[in-house]
């Protein structure tokens, strides 16, 4: 008797059957709502945020140490401080700081980061507007009291986000202005 050696049409259809839900099961998870290339947008943000920060605390090593150097080492803390920080940031050549402000409903006040000023080349994130999001701050404390504005020591950077459905801002870290080289 001859023998048929072959796949039969259940066969086929099975393998077909199987290759199909592991197609849909590949694509769910590269671009599924917590897929691959998701994950992948968040960490290259993430990323991008921590460059930010460690690009800002060492040039604020950078100042303290040359006011340091200017001083001796004599009576630095009166010498150095957030305002003198957020004015050398200004007065350099890279315009670090953008003096257009905003005063929040929870009394901080944010100085905007040129991201395009920064050392580090950070293409994607922190190119947008304070409307729009996709930007970098330093966020200082504001005290109201009468006619009397008082600006916290205290400066954190963060990011807001580039997203319709959030108008949260995102706290990156503190930045230690009067202590930064320790």
């Amino acid at each position: 008797m001859k023998q048929n050696k072959g796949l039969t049409l259940i066969a086929l259809v099975i393998t077909i059957i199987v290759l199909l839900i592991l197609a849909g099961v590949s694509i769910v998870l590269t671009l599924g709502e917590n897929g691959i290339i998701s994950r992948a947008t968040t960490v290259e943000s993430t990323y991008n945020q921590s460059e930010v920060l460690e690009e800002l605390k060492t040039l604020t090593a950078e100042k303290y140490l040359a006011v340091y150097n200017e001083t001796l080492g004599k009576d630095i803390e009166t010498k150095y401080n957030t305002d003198i920080l957020l004015r050398d940031f200004f007065d350099t050549e890279k315009d670090i700081i953008d003096y257009n402000t905003s005063i929040d409903e929870n009394g901080y006040r944010y100085y905007l980061i040129k991201i395009d000023s920064l050392k580090r080349n950070i293409t994607k994130y922190g190119k947008g507007t304070w409307e729009n999001g996709d930007i970098f701050a330093i966020r200082r404390t504001v005290a109201v009291s009468g006619e009397n504005v008082t600006l916290g020591a205290d400066c954190e950077v963060c990011y807001k986000p580039k997203t319709s459905e959030s108008t949260e801002i995102v706290n990156i870290g503190k930045l230690d202005i009067n202590h930064p080289v320790k």
